[in-house]
């Protein structure tokens, strides 16, 4: 029988392979998932995505600012929603975090929230935005705390007092501003939604009362003496809460009395949409906060070790045949 004395290396140099290809493709399938979080910073952010595959979308809006006396009417809480999406890697995503609605520890309103989004510039909806918190009132006798941001598309109306609240945005648009008695007293600014910013009850003088701003900028009303949360939240007037900004903003509240919360929205007619995620109602207090994680399956590396295994194995049976 013909010995082939170079046979048994190569063998076990295959065997090695092998085994070294197989502990990457499990590792590779094992993988744990890539989770990124975007923290707020005042301004938008920008993320290109790495690799082509299904990511989970996460936003949480930003809460509202507490109102009253020490802060005895507290913000209400944003909203969370999500989504799954396949993202071609080149892609360059905008990344709103929402800011907390500015609180004072005086007999004043608290900002609306501010909302949370992910969303790629010039693209007709949002992929996900979570709708930020309500400003609490400043009256602290009334029970006034701000209302949710919601998981539904609409804005919730401001509270009404001695003047009505500001409606909810809808589909898409901002919320309302609290009614206004005169010049100096004046409801909440609405918050801001997709297609354009809140309303307004004064006129950003002493009193404030302005409403949030939709993008590029997507700046908290305000400008004086009250402000909304970055992200669109409504600023509040000295007695009235500012509406959370949202998909659609939440309504100003009325003239002592609360802001509503900002709706929210996952673009699930988006020809990338996989699936819907987790959604919820009054969820977050503090500022707003978005993650992405990138659903683990088996790496390129790792296909290319097992057909890598084909081809050398191919060589391998050529060669113990001549």
């Amino acid at each position: 029988m013909k010995t082939h004395p170079h046979t048994p290396s190569k063998s076990l140099g295959l065997a090695a392979l092998i085994t070294a290809a197989a502990g990457l493709f499990v590792a590779a399938g094992q993988a744990s998932a890539s989770v990124i979080e975007f923290n707020f910073t005042g301004s938008l952010q920008s993320y290109t995505v790495p690799v082509t595959g299904e990511y989970d979308l996460m936003a949480f809006g930003a809460g509202g600012g507490a109102g009253g006396i020490r802060g005895s009417n507290r913000g209400g809480p944003g909203a969370q929603i999500g989504g799954r999406f396949t993202l071609t890697a080149g892609t360059v995503l905008t990344v709103l975090v929402g800011q907390r609605g500015i609180s004072d520890v005086g007999f004043v309103g608290g900002g609306g929230g501010g909302a949370s989004a992910v969303y790629v510039a010039g693209d007709p909806f949002p992929l996900v935005m979570a709708g930020g918190g309500g400003g609490g009132a400043g009256v602290s006798t009334n029970t006034g705390s701000g209302f949710w941001g919601v998981a539904t598309r609409n804005g919730a109306a401001g509270d009404n007092a001695a003047t009505p609240g500001g409606l909810g945005g809808v589909n898409g648009f901002g919320g309302g501003a609290g009614g206004a008695a005169s010049a100096e007293a004046v409801g909440g600014g609405g918050g801001a939604g997709w297609f354009g910013g809140g309303g307004s009850s004064g006129a950003g003088a002493f009193e404030d009362g302005i409403g949030g701003l939709s993008g590029p900028s997507w700046a908290g009303g305000g400008g004086f003496l009250y402000y909304g949360g970055f992200g669109g939240g409504g600023a509040a007037s000295d007695v009235s809460g500012g509406g959370g900004g949202g998909y659609s903003g939440g309504g100003g509240g009325g003239l002592g009395a609360a802001g509503g919360g900002g709706g929210s929205f996952v673009w699930s007619e988006s020809p990338s949409f996989v699936l819907a995620l987790t959604a919820g109602s009054g969820v977050l207090r503090g500022n707003g906060l978005v993650t992405m994680t990138l659903i683990p399956t088996p790496s390129a590396a790792g296909l290319l070790a097992i057909g890598g295994l084909g081809v050398l194995g191919g060589r391998r049976r050529r060669d113990v045949g001549r």
